[in-house]
């Protein structure tokens, strides 16, 4: 933030070989490369390679969709922020997220309460985006995986985001070296009312997943499991925990049901639940709204 505070006091004029000095150094990843910085300032006024010079400022984490109106709208989100921000420049201190950034904003729901608020900013500001199409572009990126109702009680779960570590150099035939990115793990959302909450218990692996209140007055619980166990890959020692089987007790009502490796959503099936195991789903630490099941 002192490098930003410090471009903000510079005196009127061409500044541009001193933003891109002071910043290009600064947006890098954890290893100093600036191709896989999120926001890179290499090609700002970087005079030391040919081409440096375009006045870019490139954003590396856009995801690709699939349909071109998506794209678009995506696009044009971009341009309006940045045309708010040239106007409403952010001057107050950041937020501490901390954990929240990698638990919180992994789930569905704290993704999209956090974004209607960047719309309804946008909104007042004169920017009026396409609400329901990003609605149907969250809906696209985190599917619903199993959806259950009975007697009051709603259950929903979704596919989460997930962050995919990149690992370290491998050698390669012929001298070469690459990185991979370790795509093992995944993550989903449950989501329930009252009524689920106080009449049904729900269980991953014959483990306890308990729910409990969400930031926004919602009941509900992440949940990360690994899926697969490619080479190479992080905690090799640990196996899949695949088919992942999910198990509503509601009284001394079962159902099961079960998510295999080849599928996208949950399948009832009609075969006996896993033995309850004393050992309910953990997470890293206290305070997180995310369980995860390679913790004994």
């Amino acid at each position: 933030m002192s490098a930003y505070r410090f471009l903000e006091q510079l005196p009127d004029g061409d500044h541009r070989y001193l933003i891109s000095e002071t910043l290009r150094h600064l947006h890098t990843d954890s290893s100093g490369n600036t191709h896989r910085s999120e926001s890179s300032f290499d090609k700002f006024w970087n005079v030391n390679f040919e081409g440096g010079c375009r006045g870019l400022v490139e954003f590396r984490a856009v995801e690709s969709l699939p349909r071109a109106d998506w794209m678009s709208a995506v696009a044009l989100l971009w341009q309006a922020l940045a045309a708010y921000l040239l106007d409403h420049p952010c001057t107050a201190p950041l937020v501490p997220y901390g954990d929240a950034l990698h638990d919180w904003f992994y789930l569905p729901s704290g993704l999209w309460e956090d974004f209607q608020v960047i719309l309804a900013d946008l909104a007042g500001a004169g920017f009026r985006l396409p609400v329901e199409l990003f609605h149907t572009i969250m809906e696209w990126r985190f599917p619903v995986m199993l959806e259950f109702a009975e007697a009051g009680a709603t259950l929903t779960v979704r596919r989460a985001h997930e962050g995919w570590p990149l690992l370290c150099e491998q050698p390669l035939e012929g001298g070469n070296t690459s990185r991979f990115v370790d795509t093992s793990i995944e993550r989903l959302e449950f989501t329930a009312n009252a009524a689920f909450a106080k009449t049904c218990e729900l269980r991953v692996q014959g483990r306890q997943l308990a729910l409990e209140k969400f930031p926004n007055r919602q009941v509900g619980v992440g949940l990360r499991y690994r899926r697969t166990s490619l080479y190479p890959s992080l905690h090799p020692g640990i196996p899949p925990h695949m088919p992942l089987v999910l198990t509503i007790s509601r009284g001394r009502e079962r159902r099961v049901f079960k998510l295999e490796n080849d599928r996208r959503k949950f399948v009832r099936t009609k075969a006996a639940p896993p033995p309850a195991s004393p050992n309910p789903c953990r997470k890293l630490q206290p305070g997180l709204l995310t369980c995860d099941l390679r913790i004994g």
